[in-house]
């Protein structure tokens, strides 16, 4: 696909995911890893195939199978059980989301009501709107025979008496469409006043309301690269702006944005606007949106806030002002870093040494989550400028509480980074076992990554342990780990891992040692403890 040249242990390359004219794309063979030291993107073959080509995950598998002259294994019977139940629930959804959408066109008040909220019939048919009846148990009788996965769905739920009643009842219906254009939950608005007026499908095993964005299937079914993707909070600002031929929008299903989410919205796109009523919630939820998109900020994308008037979201707004005048709020977005320095300075609003000394702190909590890059260097320079210092001169550790800086230990990212750069350490410290599981103790990663290297019976590359994080809130930590520069010899490594776990058995022998010793001052100890 790309050009390689050797570059000594390496292969280097010009970058295939953003323009560049100096080679930062490195290839390591033995860990069968890329990472580009330019936009932060890495990966193994499959992540390369998935995002090169467009390729999802089966077809990547495929296509290197077919490369390698191997074949895909059959599903195996306990495989084939859990995909015939994830198809019994996608068949059920399809066959419940029909129903809905007949009720809808067999209901003139409800049709009156679509219309007069300004969607027009395309637009529900492009969304598979649909209606649920008033009745308790119309569901429940249409389809007597899957009461138990009904209810795991959270379709039916359980009443008085153990009787089974509808759900959604007398509301609007918006089926939530994955990727693949399955029905995997709904969404429900009532047409009168009653609470709660949205209501979601409970989380089930194939429905995780953080994993999923409403409108994303309608997205890419026009579109499978969208130039921009807007994200709004509710269904309702999905369809209106759709309505109004504004067709890259997505909802979050009554949640703040989340990492996974934001994730997913990369796969297709570079760029995200966040457009969020202007009033006390919407910046609140603006600002959580931040910080779970700030993390990826490193991969040269594109992030903007617009904010409407108080009172207005997307829907409201277009509808009584139209599109040109949205446009108009759309061209004063605020990047990410405009808004993220005006929002903190808000929050610390003053001259003094202690309000400048909490701003700064608190700024680069938030900018040390960005993994290093030409970004977080940039929003470092910022931070100086306001600040008036030199931060890079400061010991961050100053503005830290004791406890915090004392738990956070550097040794488990290190010894982390060499153990997934190199997993056959892992069998050479089976003499430190017990500094190791007390090391993990205080590390779950370290511990779960332990243990899938030790699980399997042949020899692991860092590639292997990328796979496992896939689609993982782990995934780019992981691959951060994978690319981090160890200057320290592959033959050395063993010895660096025994230091660092003898160093950090030491340490954390002494916070037992300093927390008796503060527990004595308030009670007596016992024999072992003494």
């Amino acid at each position: 696909f790309i050009k390689l040249k050797p570059f000594g242990h390496n292969y280097k390359s010009t970058c295939p995911f953003h323009n560049e004219k100096t080679p930062s794309f490195s290839v390591n063979t033995n860990n069968q890893f890329y990472h580009c030291f330019g936009c932060g993107s890495s990966g193994n073959a499959i992540t390369f195939l998935m995002k090169f080509s467009n390729l999802e995950f089966r077809a990547a598998i495929e296509y290197l199978a077919n490369e390698a002259g191997l074949r895909v294994p059959e599903l195996d019977n306990e495989t084939q059980v859990d995909k015939d139940r994830y198809d019994k629930a996608y068949s059920l959804y399809d066959v419940i989301k029909n129903s809905y959408i007949y009720e809808l066109e067999n209901n003139n008040e409800t049709l009156k009501y679509i219309k007069s909220r300004g969607i027009s019939s395309d637009v529900a048919a492009m969304f598979e709107i649909g209606f649920s009846s008033a009745d308790w148990d119309k569901g429940t009788d249409n389809h007597k025979n899957n009461p138990a996965l009904m209810a795991e769905l959270g379709i039916i739920a359980k009443g008085r008496s153990d009787k089974l009643y509808d759900r959604f009842r007398g509301r609007i219906m918006f089926p939530i469409i994955n990727e693949k254009g399955a029905c995997i939950g709904f969404g429900a608005r009532t047409l009168s006043d009653e609470m709660p007026k949205y209501l979601n499908s409970s989380d089930s095993f194939v429905f995780k309301k953080g994993n999923e964005l409403y409108g994303l299937y309608q997205i890419l079914k026009q579109k499978k690269k969208p130039e921009n993707i807007i994200v709004v909070e509710g269904y309702m600002d999905v369809i209106a702006l759709a309505s109004f031929n504004v067709n890259n929008s997505v909802a979050s299903l009554g949640t703040a944005i989340t990492k996974n989410q934001v994730q997913k919205i990369l796969r297709h796109s570079n760029k995200i606007t966040f457009c969020f009523d202007g009033d006390a919630a919407g910046k609140k939820a603006a600002w959580k949106a931040l910080l779970n998109v700030i993390t990826f900020m490193h991969k040269g994308i594109y992030v903007k806030f617009v904010f409407l008037p108080e009172g207005e979201d997307p829907d409201s707004f277009i509808t009584k002002h139209g599109k040109l005048k949205l446009a108009e709020y759309f061209r004063g977005a605020k990047n990410l870093p405009d808004y993220f320095f005006h929002y903190m300075q808000n929050l610390h609003m003053g001259d003094d040494i202690t309000t400048k000394a909490n701003l700064i702190n608190a700024c680069q909590e938030i900018i040390e989550t960005i993994p290093k890059s030409t970004f977080r260097s940039l929003m470092e320079d910022r931070l100086n400028k306001i600040a008036g210092i030199n931060i890079a001169k400061v010991d961050s550790s100053q503005f830290k509480s004791l406890n915090t800086f004392k738990s956070k230990s550097n040794t488990p990212n290190k010894l982390l980074a060499m153990i997934v750069q190199q997993p056959d350490l892992i069998k050479d410290l089976s003499d430190e076992k017990e500094d190791l599981i007390s090391l993990q103790q205080n590390d779950a990663l370290l511990l779960e990554i332990c243990s899938f290297i030790q699980s399997m019976d042949y020899k692991l590359t860092t590639a292997h342990i990328i796979e496992k994080y896939r689609d993982n809130d782990n995934s780019d930590f992981v691959c951060n780990l994978a690319s981090t520069e160890i200057l320290i010899p592959s033959k050395n490594r063993l010895a660096e891992c025994k230091a660092l776990l003898a160093r950090e058995k030491s340490l954390l022998t002494q916070e037992s040692i300093n927390a008796l010793l503060k527990k004595s001052k308030a009670q007596k100890l016992n024999d072992e403890e003494r």
